[in-house]
């Protein structure tokens, strides 16, 4: 009778594991201006180039408490990384302490876990590790380890994740001591947090200058949202992308050279503004001149942004809509508020920059839009929706 009872409590909590792996998960993105310190709550300064570390970008964090017991972390979410990592720098003033935590385990170099997780991964010594390197040259590097990971859902609960595999960066390079990491998203390891929860995921992001804006949301698992009109993505040089087909501004498609018609691109939540190779970005800068007219005087800032002397809201009144085409009938619809920014002492940019490497999709382009990841189907939606929408579990 005994042995039975004994037997019962290790199925029921191998039962709890197996429900707790495969929830659906709301979590609040949180904007990362309304929280921490930012250069100008007035948007009257230059946006940098998309880099995550940069003061002035715009990110989401994620409240993620890790270890037992749990500290939690501020974790930027990343739709343009694998990696989930969390700083474990002795002294950080939000850095995890894994020495703290009783679930905490390095993961051996040898492990099926450490060659499947990312190829940053290394595998020389007796440890994993783990070296990651972002677009302005800041660098993160530690060792790979799995603990428990307590996610806050956005209704106030909590869910438990037991052993997931992550990065506990020991020496990272970034400009903002105040985040505790970044929660990579594009998941290529069975350990790895998106794929425990079931290997989709979607997030809705509304007004991204609107900082008190509370329905943000990410959704992890089976409930992930994953709606409205779909395009299949690849892995090419590293990166999840899709192809983007073609740009029209209105009902005008511009003319791309043949070689740049269908390239790849990478929709991603940890940049600011979309980046375009060199023929779509300047078929793009050239209408929008034509656009624009001699009214205007233009000028190039320091970054090389194109901007224009004048108000958003007085002179842009009737712009038409820029759709990025995206393979089989999927598209992104940027209006004036996704295609421009408004600067100080009246000045307004456009919030395309030509590329330097891959093309990006950023998140000023997403908003009013849920975005699903199905890894299982390889397979990425789009669908406009007031975020309001997305019901928390």
């Amino acid at each position: 009778m005994a042995l039975s009872l004994y037997l019962l409590v290790i199925l029921l909590s191998l039962v709890a594991i197996a429900i707790n792996t495969s929830a659906t998960v709301h979590l609040r993105l949180i904007h990362r201006h309304s929280i921490f310190p930012r250069y100008n709550d007035s948007k009257d300064e230059s946006i940098q180039e998309p880099m995550f570390v940069a003061e002035d970008a715009i990110l989401f964090l994620v409240n993620i408490s890790i270890g037992e017991p749990p500290s939690s972390h501020l974790l930027a979410m990343d739709t343009g990384s694998n990696l989930v990592w969390v700083d474990c720098c002795f002294g950080a003033p939000y850095a995890f302490n894994p020495d703290r935590s009783i679930t905490y385990a390095k993961i051996p170099s040898s492990s099926s876990q450490c060659s499947s997780f990312t190829p940053g991964t290394v595998q020389e010594g007796p440890d994993c590790r783990f070296s990651t390197e972002y677009e302005d040259g800041t660098s993160s590097y530690g060792s790979i380890a799995r603990d428990t990971f307590n996610l806050h859902t956005s209704n106030g609960g909590l869910q438990k994740v037991p052993d997931v595999v992550f990065g506990c960066a020991a020496n990272t390079s970034t400009k903002d001591s105040l985040l505790g990491g970044v929660l990579g998203v594009m998941a290529r390891s069975p350990y790895h947090l998106v794929a425990r929860l079931g290997n989709r995921f979607s997030y809705c992001i509304g007004d991204v200058w609107d900082l008190g804006y509370a329905h943000n949301r990410l959704v992890l698992g089976e409930g992930a949202v994953i709606q409205g009109d779909s395009t299949p993505m690849r892995m090419v040089d590293g990166y999840y992308s899709v192809t983007l087909e073609g740009i029209s501004v209105g009902e005008k498609a511009l003319s791309i050279k043949g070689d740049e018609f269908e390239f790849n691109v990478v929709v991603d939540s940890g940049s600011t503004v979309t980046e375009l190779r060199e023929s779509g970005y300047e078929a793009l800068v050239a209408e929008v001149d034509g656009l624009i007219g001699g009214s205007l005087a233009r000028f190039q800032d320091e970054e090389g942004s194109v901007c224009y002397m004048g108000e958003m809201e007085r002179d842009l009144v009737g712009f038409p809509v820029v759709t990025l085409h995206l393979g089989e009938g999927a598209h992104i619809d940027m209006k004036v508020g996704a295609l421009f920014e408004m600067r100080h002492g009246g000045v307004f940019c456009l919030a395309v920059v030509k590329a330097e490497g891959v093309n990006i999709i950023g998140v000023m382009a997403q908003q009013y839009y849920n975005v699903g990841f199905d890894f299982d189907q390889m397979r990425i939606s789009f669908q406009k929706m007031n975020c309001e929408l997305i019901e928390d579990e």
